[in-house]
């Protein structure tokens, strides 16, 4: 009997042939059916990722989308995977949260590097994001076109950057999408940024936010900024610290974003002077450096507005700080013209020329035109403040400059149609210009209410609050009064104004209400009025305001004992260099000014 046909043969040919069934059955399980683990999916996604980038290298696009989505794809087997492996205790929890960082930061730019292949196979390419800080450009997640797809990469992003802290690639993703909110998050932010610096101490963008950080000192988790008399100085201190280290780094921070936030700083010891109580010494001594900034020939931010490599590169920070150095500028400016004896306008000419320059040269550039919606209104504002000054200095350089404000918004009609505000200063623009040109002032006078009543409307339907659409009812209010305008017409501003939340506003639609009552021969209840208002302290050009009509109608009344109470405060007032122009107006309308206020005094004397 031959081996091959022995039982025993037979019976280990047996076992032999189902060992080889078995460890194929195994093979093929292991390979096609056992579950990997997330280490081993996320190795998937990865190199999918890199084929990927290495097809988006040679605009291979659509199959650099393919690569990307089977990236994603993985990445989304590997979350599930590790979850199993967690669950199951698998794998400690150190470990996984680490790979549960690499996981989703393929995963978030998967996402995103699919949408910019996707565009670019489409015919409908995405457009690459200026980074300013860095002279780069790069792949922005906030231009993914699907809602969903871009949720989903940006929370895939924030995992990332809470579990791999230390990788700056991470950290730089993540901090150019949190630096772009409006408000910043400063609870997602602030953390990043200290991350930012301990990776870099020298990181020029981490320095420059951090200052802003303690500059606005946030007050809630939403990042408003907290009252400027509720800061503290400290960390004022600390703001200009992380400044100069911004400006040091290399490369440092960009010019206008610098500069800007350290006016503001510099500048807020003299906005909080009053509820801090500085003494003058004190003010005096914050004046200086905040001057020399702004103010000095050679170096100084207003001469710079002025060199236009300084406005290369330009990112929306940089846009900031130009509106923050030219508001500045001008409320230190208008400070001086307002100073008595002795006040100067060359500060005003000089910032009202930079602005204006400024704005003309960026409507003018293609680069640029996109920064001019924020820049604009404060062109504007600065040229309604500037003007009872400037005008009258010379009319007709005034006249050009004011023209060459609306070839400006002409450039630029969002900087009016976004901003209720720039139609406010624009309709007093128009007001003070119907004044002092009395050959355009019909015309003048009702593109001036045209302004008002288009700006209030803008602020309605964008649900502005109060504080906004009170001044728009106080302004066209006094317009239509000035006119000779029915109660009916008048009501609806009266009205707004009796019923808002504003003390304000409130005391201003009293004053209002009692030049009608005046009108209507109802001088008791326009006294009822008056006397309220003419005593609020915490209002005092209103108060002035209220005294001047008070003297009227008290003289009108017979009643020269109050009229000379309301003409002695109304002549000390007069005398203050800080009566707003509009109260001074408001006074010389209706008492011919300080020779009509002196010889009503004399009469009320004699009574």
């Amino acid at each position: 009997m031959s081996v091959r046909h022995s039982r025993r043969y037979r019976a280990l040919l047996a076992v032999l042939t189902l060992a080889c069934l078995g460890g194929a059955g195994y093979l093929a399980y292991a390979t096609f059916f056992a579950p990997a683990s997330a280490e081993k999916r996320f190795q998937a996604a990865d190199d999918a990722y890199a084929r990927g980038l290495q097809a988006y290298e040679q605009k291979n696009w659509a199959e650099a989308a393919t690569r990307f989505d089977e990236a994603n794809l993985h990445a989304s087997n590997a979350g599930k995977a590790l979850d199993e492996q967690v669950k199951e205790n698998k794998l400690p929890a150190a470990d996984a949260q680490g790979l549960q960082g690499r996981i989703m930061w393929v995963k978030a730019r998967a996402i995103r590097d699919h949408a910019y292949a996707q565009g670019q196979a489409d015919g409908k390419p995405l457009p690459d994001v200026p980074d300013p800080q860095y002279g780069a450009s790069y792949r922005a997640f906030t231009t993914i076109p699907n809602p969903e797809a871009q949720k989903e990469a940006l929370t895939a992003l924030r995992i990332a950057s809470a579990r791999l802290p230390s990788d700056p690639d991470v950290n730089r993703e993540a901090l150019r999408f949190e630096l772009i909110q409006t408000p910043i998050q400063w609870r997602a932010a602030e953390p990043l940024l200290r991350r930012a610096l301990e990776i870099n101490k020298e990181d020029a963008r981490a320095n420059y936010y951090l200052a802003r950080y303690e500059y606005e000192q946030p007050a809630d988790e939403q990042g408003t900024p907290s009252p400027l008399a509720a800061r503290s100085a400290d960390r004022m201190e600390k703001a200009l610290e992380l400044l100069a280290a911004a400006k040091r780094s290399k490369p440092p921070a960009p010019y206008w974003r610098t500069v800007g936030l350290e006016a503001d700083v510099l500048d807020w010891p003299l906005r909080t002077a009053a509820a801090r109580k500085l003494k003058p010494a004190a003010v005096a001594a914050a004046e200086k450096p905040l001057d020399q900034l702004l103010f000095d020939p050679q170096a100084g931010a207003v001469a710079a507005l002025g060199q236009p490599d300084k406005l290369a590169g330009l990112g929306g920070a940089d846009a900031l700080g130009l509106v923050s150095v030219l508001t500045t500028a001008y409320e230190r400016a208008a400070a001086d013209a307002r100073r008595q004896p002795g006040g100067s306008v060359d500060r005003l000419k000089l910032v009202a020329r930079a602005a204006r320059d400024l704005a003309t040269g960026m409507a003018a550039s293609d680069a640029l035109r996109g920064h001019l919606a924020q820049v604009a209104p404060a062109l504007v504002q600065i040229t309604a403040g500037a003007q009872p000054y400037l005008a009258k200095a010379d009319p007709g350089a005034w006249r050009e400059h004011v023209a060459a404000v609306d070839a400006v918004l002409a450039a630029s009609p969002d900087a009016v149609g976004r901003n209720p505000k720039v139609r406010l200063a624009l309709a007093r623009i128009a007001t003070a210009g119907a004044a002092a040109d009395p050959a355009q002032a019909k015309d003048l006078t009702a593109r001036a209410l045209k302004e008002l009543e288009d700006g209030l409307k803008a602020a309605t339907d964008a649900k502005s609050p109060p504080a906004v659409t009170d001044e728009f009812h106080v302004e066209l209010a006094e317009r239509k009064l000035r006119a000779g305008a029915r109660a009916e017409q008048l009501e609806p501003h009266l009205a707004a104004l009796r019923a808002s939340p504003q003390p304000r506003a409130k005391l201003v639609g009293q004053v209002f209400d009692a030049v009608v009552a005046e009108r209507q021969g109802r001088l008791d209840r326009a006294r009822k009025l008056l006397q309220a208002a003419a005593t609020d302290r915490a209002n005092p050009d209103v108060a002035f305001q209220a005294n001047v009509l008070l003297a009227n109608v008290s003289a009108a009344a017979g009643d020269w004992p109050a009229a000379l109470g309301s003409l002695k405060e109304v002549d000390a007032r007069y005398k203050s260099a800080d009566l707003p122009e509009s109260a001074r107006a408001w006074a010389d309308e209706r008492l011919a000014g300080p020779a009509g206020v002196a010889a009503m005094l004399v009469e009320a004397n004699l009574n």
